[in-house]
């Protein structure tokens, strides 16, 4: 097997549906990977500790980040995990709305 290739770009969705100062719904273009990828592995940088796990898809990627504070910047990594193999970062941080 080959490390699949990095996520693409994060994305911060603002609708109503799903925005609130106390989480974001955080979304990724899928890995490129010859191989394809098992999941994707989110986590909050800086030892904020793991996100969670989020199976493939073939038309969406995305998370809800929960238990956030208003008006703080949340920086996140995403890697595309393989059997062993996990691919590169994609990286980016946002900002809660304050209240």
């Amino acid at each position: 097997f080959v490390e699949p290739g990095r996520p693409g770009d994060l994305a911060l969705k603002r609708t109503s549906q799903n925005w609130s100062p106390y989480h974001m719904y955080i979304t990724w273009a899928n890995s490129t990977s010859e191989n394809g990828v098992g999941r994707y592995n989110v986590s909050l940088i800086n030892g904020t500790g793991a996100v969670g796990e989020v199976e493939t898809s073939a038309t969406h990627n995305g998370v809800n980040v929960t238990d956030l504070r208003p008006g703080i910047a949340y920086c996140l990594s995403v890697t595309a995990e393989l059997s062993t193999l996990i691919s590169a970062p994609s990286e980016s941080c946002f900002s809660t709305e304050e209240i």
